[in-house]
């Protein structure tokens, strides 16, 4: 390996393909790395993308500073030319080969099972929630997940956690030591560090839009951004604002990618008549999302479970009054304040964590700590920490 320059490349298939939390997390760190070696004269680093189809044509514009890099050839972006379906498990390492890599990072449990030995493979491993709530997986898809993650931990030179918990979930399920494992949390894009002013006219016409302006102007209110599906909990939350809508001054705001559940959220809120008090919105753009960010009243979260919540840290970012679920991975990023925690199986629980937001008084001994647990929260996340760590791991 030239010790001046060094070649990564990524199993980009979410990059490109998902809008959500994987799709989110490989941007963000291809996009760290990027300006890491953009800042560091004292070492070139090549980025090559792998990717088993064709990026979509708006892909530059919907994410504009990784589209921007690939459009003026800072990153490459490798496409193979063959109909194989299971090319990124087998065709996809020698290409890896072919183009002259360094260091190949699955970004998504899995890493190519055709990988050389001699290039240096990590792999990130998000959770393993597939053996932690098996109810909430398809029985195929519960062997694929549990196969692939098998297979990269034991064949990945570099293991990355997206948090402790994480890594000590890895350690009951697949037997691996939690002290082999490398704990990277997840960071946050940096526009949540930007005032709105920077926006351009075009970014701020879509998020002034009537629907958008009249969500902000009715009320506060309460918003908890995440995809719909069972685990992360909706319903529950629904029904424990149903049962203090009348004792509350806020409303609640919904955005995420319309899963599992958005049917089921939907008819709650349709049978309950809340369609006045939540306002379940489905996906929307980046933009839109930070503006409802900004001027939100708080944040909840109240998912089963979570690899890592990357949500929480982004309305720490905000400045967000906050309360979480108590499960291991909020609380290894909250640390002793437990003021912020609640039951994410019990309805009562939830509304009194509701009731606090709306308060504005999360106990006695929190008050003027949110400053100092805001910025612990972004001293974890932020993209310079996260680089740090990954051109570490890299070279180790």
């Amino acid at each position: 390996m030239n010790s001046t320059t060094l070649h990564i490349g990524y199993d980009a298939k979410r990059l490109f393909f998902n809008s959500s939390g994987l799709g989110n997390y490989s941007r963000t760190l291809v996009e760290n790395v990027i300006n890491h070696s953009a800042i560091d004269n004292n070492e070139i680093i090549k980025v090559s993308l792998f990717t088993h189809k064709q990026p979509r044509l708006n892909f530059a514009n919907k994410y504009p500073r990784i589209g921007n890099a690939i459009l003026n050839n800072g990153v490459s972006v490798i496409q193979p030319h063959t109909l194989n379906p299971v090319w990124r498990t087998w065709g996809m390492g020698k290409s890896v080969q072919k183009n002259k890599i360094d260091v190949f990072h699955g970004l998504s449990n899995e890493i190519p099972q055709d990988l050389p030995k001699g290039i240096m493979s990590v792999v990130t491993i998000h959770d393993v929630l597939f053996k932690q709530i098996p109810k909430q997986y398809s029985w195929v898809d519960r062997k694929i997940y549990d196969y692939k993650t098998g297979y990269a931990l034991k064949h990945a030179t570099k293991v990355i956690a997206t948090s402790k918990a994480t890594a000590n979930a890895i350690n009951s399920y697949f037997s691996f030591p939690a002290s082999k494992i490398h704990v990277v949390y997840q960071s946050i894009q940096s526009e949540f560090f930007k005032p709105i002013l920077e926006l351009n006219q075009t970014e701020k016409s879509t998020i002034t839009s009537e629907y958008i302006s009249k969500i902000i102007a009715t009320a506060p209110y309460i918003i908890y951004h995440s995809t719909f599906n069972y685990r992360k909990n909706h319903l529950r939350l629904l029904k424990a604002f149903n049962a203090i809508k009348d004792k509350v001054d806020f409303n609640l705001v919904l955005p995420g990618f319309m899963g599992h559940s958005w049917k089921t959220v939907n008819a709650y809120i349709n049978d309950n008549n809340l369609e006045n008090r939540v306002s379940a919105m489905g996906e929307v753009s980046f933009n839109v999302l930070l503006v409802l960010l900004r001027n939100a009243k708080g944040f909840i979260y109240p998912s089963l479970n979570e690899g890592f919540g990357i949500p929480l840290a982004e309305a720490a970012a905000m400045k967000l009054p906050f309360m979480v679920s108590d499960i291991p991975v909020f609380k290894e990023l909250i640390g002793l304040e437990t003021e912020c925690l609640f039951k994410p199986d019990n309805i009562n629980s939830i509304s009194q964590a509701l009731m606090k937001l709306n308060d504005g008084n999360i106990g006695q001994n929190l008050g003027a700590n949110w400053t100092n647990l805001h910025q612990s929260i972004i001293d974890k996340t932020h993209p310079d920490q996260v680089a740090k760590q990954l051109m570490e791991i890299y070279q180790l």
